[in-house]
């Protein structure tokens, strides 16, 4: 696996205002987060001074991340996506991450490729334009319905599916792929040990899965 960035984190945000955000609080004897759902647990040194430690197990008012959730919410983005990422605005991908990833792809003339969380097409058509036959599956219809526009509008001979990565041999059959790429989407995907498992199975034996994430310190 080829990585831009060096490692992998999720991170899961709190929903709504100060008020309902988790607070460290020091009771006397008891501290306690609230907002969660609240274990107690006492520890040696707390055991100590007769003190009981509640830990947060994190169940309540947090931000919900599956593969529905996510879904709704890159539909929601797809528009808003895909005009920065045509007007330039997005230029870090166009001129820094997405470059990097295409020269580590190498020269990918004549494989048989798949972009993982395609989005609406940025870096299936960059494969396509350097002469790989390539698909691209994302979990959102509506940056699917964008990238079909594009290849539409400028014809590379892309296959788009709508469909979660985590399920990519549903769509298309196992031990096809010479290539696997995925350009900065791995993060937002709800389970990626199943995502990861998939990709190897639609992988022909020996073929590269490239893949680009945001870096933990700075997302």
């Amino acid at each position: 696996i080829g990585v831009c960035a060096s490692s992998i984190a999720l991170a899961l945000g709190i929903a709504g205002d100060d008020d309902r955000q988790p607070k460290l609080l020091d009771g006397g004897d008891q501290r306690r987060v609230e907002g969660c759902a609240r274990e107690t647990i006492p520890d040696e040194a707390d055991a100590k001074h007769g003190r009981n430690v509640t830990f947060a197990t994190m169940t309540e008012h947090i931000i919900r991340f599956d593969a529905e959730s996510v879904r709704e919410s890159w539909n929601r983005a797809a528009a808003s996506f895909d005009r920065a990422v045509a007007s330039g605005l997005d230029y870090y991908r166009l001129e820094f991450f997405g470059p990097a990833q295409v020269e580590m792809c190498g020269d990918v003339r004549g494989m048989h490729l798949i972009d993982v969380g395609c989005g609406s097409g940025y870096f299936a058509r960059e494969m396509a334009r350097r002469g790989a036959r390539v698909s691209g599956i994302d979990i959102s219809p509506g940056m699917i319905a964008l990238a079909e526009r594009h290849e539409t509008e400028a014809p590379l001979g892309i296959r788009y599916w709508v469909g979660d990565a985590a399920d990519i041999v549903s769509h298309t059959g196992a031990t096809v792929f010479d290539m696997a790429t995925s350009c900065m989407a791995l993060q937002d995907m709800a389970d990626i040990p199943a995502v990861l498992r998939a990709v190897h199975d639609v992988l022909k034996p020996r073929g590269r899965f490239v893949a680009s994430i945001t870096h933990p310190c700075t997302d």
